[in-house]
């Protein structure tokens, strides 16, 4: 009996030595506000500079972006009922349509967005006395230092693009370059069931381009921009 016990517990020890071992972890999440904290890691950043207003909202559910097609008007609520209630501002001035309230934010830099861009209305959460209007506040920052980023893109559809963001100092002027342009055929293979055959739709292409400059001169400080769009 003794050697039978001696024996089961040599059998046992590999199997306790060896035995998988499952943790359970569980994590207590806990928010100061209703309102979440965006960190941009190096790729998000990377979005921001190259990419449009409306790509990088997109991804945000608290924001309301409509797009019907590639290449349409983007139309956009801040914590507005509509899009009549949301405004686009440039440093402050309303640059939105005076017919529909509307801004296409596909021509739009992402890079002219901030963190404190996004003004709520009421129905969005009202972090800014706006009443039921919410806003885009846009601003041409120059970023620190000096760098380059470019980028091309295709998708399935036939969308093209390719982003370029540059910025530096000549001598004691700040400066940034910002081109961005998109083109697609809307003409693709498609497949349902035992349906197959080919969707074209609208073709389109855009331009845009912002040049910023930032200096001093004496005890005065100016800046000049110049954005277009096409």
């Amino acid at each position: 009996m003794k050697n039978l016990i001696v024996s089961v517990l040599l059998l046992l020890t590999p199997v306790l030595l060896y035995s998988q071992v499952d943790t359970l972890w569980t994590a207590n999440v806990f928010s100061d506000n209703t309102r979440p904290i965006e960190i941009k890691t190096k790729a998000d950043s990377l979005v921001a500079d190259l990419s449009s207003a409306s790509s990088y909202l997109i991804k945000d559910s608290r924001f309301i972006l409509k797009q019907y097609y590639p290449g349409s008007v983007v139309t956009s609520s801040f914590g507005g009922a509509s899009s009549e209630q949301s405004r686009v501002l440039w440093d402050g001035i309303d640059i939105s349509s005076m017919a529909s309230g509307v801004l296409d934010l596909s021509l739009v830099p992402a890079s002219m967005l901030s963190s404190s861009a996004l003004y709520d209305g009421i129905n969005g959460g009202a972090i800014a006395p706006m009443g039921s209007v919410g806003a885009l506040n846009l601003t041409a920052t120059i970023p620190k230092g000096r760098g380059t980023s470019t980028l091309f893109s295709a998708s399935s559809i036939g969308d093209r693009g390719f982003f370029g963001h540059s910025w530096g100092t000549i001598g004691t002027v700040r400066y940034q370059s910002s081109l961005r342009s998109t083109t697609g055929t809307n003409n693709y293979p498609y497949t349902i069931g035992n349906l197959s055959g080919r969707l074209s739709g609208n073709s389109f292409n855009d331009l845009t381009y912002l040049q910023s400059f930032q200096g001093k001169l004496s005890k005065w400080n100016w800046q000049s921009n110049l954005w277009y769009t096409q």
